[in-house]
């Protein structure tokens, strides 16, 4: 996901949608960019199932970040 350049002080809130295409899984987010937040952190995913995930971001502070969310 690709947010570009952001206004601060501006909340921006987004949701990703994760489908599961085989077995079971289990994904988990761990080391967010900063500001950021994503819900839920931790999920199962039976066989063709679909989840999603809500993300916020809201910076008070002019800044550049590139980093990936690892699951």
């Amino acid at each position: 996901m690709n947010l570009g350049q952001l206004s601060v002080y501006k909340k921006i809130e987004s949701n990703i949608f994760v489908q599961n295409l085989n077995k079971l899984a289990v994904l988990h987010v761990r080391d967010l960019p900063p500001f950021t937040e994503i819900t839920p952190l931790k999920v199962k995913l039976l066989p063709d199932e679909s989840k999603s995930f809500k993300i916020t971001f809201f910076c008070k502070e002019e800044m550049d970040i590139d980093t990936e969310v690892i699951s």
